[in-house]
C-alpha cells in the first residue's frame, strides 16, 4: 500500500543529462510493486513529456542507475524544451 511506504527521490543534471530516480525504502521483494512518473512541462508552449519507470531499491547504487539507464534519463535536447525564462526546469514526480 503506497500510502504507508517510504521513498527517496533524487533528480539531477549531470554532464548535461537529466536523471531522476525514485528509490523504495523497504523490503527488496516489494520494490517491483511501485512505479513513478516524471513529467516535465512548459506552460507557455503547452507541451509536456512524461516518463514512467519502476522504482528502485534504496540498497542499489545510484551511479549504476545512471550508467545502466534504470532511471528517467533525458539529454539536453529533450529537457531544454521545458526550461523556463528563469533557467529553471519545471517537472513533477508522482
Amino acid at each position: 500500500m503506497a500510502e504507508k511506504d517510504v521513498f527517496c527521490s533524487c533528480s539531477e543534471i549531470k554532464n548535461g543529462v537529466f536523471y531522476s530516480v525514485l528509490q523504495y525504502i523497504g523490503p527488496a521483494e516489494n520494490v517491483a510493486k511501485h512505479r513513478y512518473k516524471v513529467e516535465m512541462f512548459n506552460k507557455e508552449r503547452m507541451e509536456s513529456v512524461a516518463v514512467t519507470r519502476l522504482a528502485r531499491s534504496l540498497d542499489e547504487d545510484l551511479s549504476e542507475f545512471h550508467n545502466l539507464g534504470n532511471c528517467v534519463k533525458l539529454c539536453a535536447e529533450q529537457y531544454n524544451r521545458f526550461v523556463n525564462e528563469g533557467s529553471e526546469l519545471a517537472f513533477s514526480l508522482g
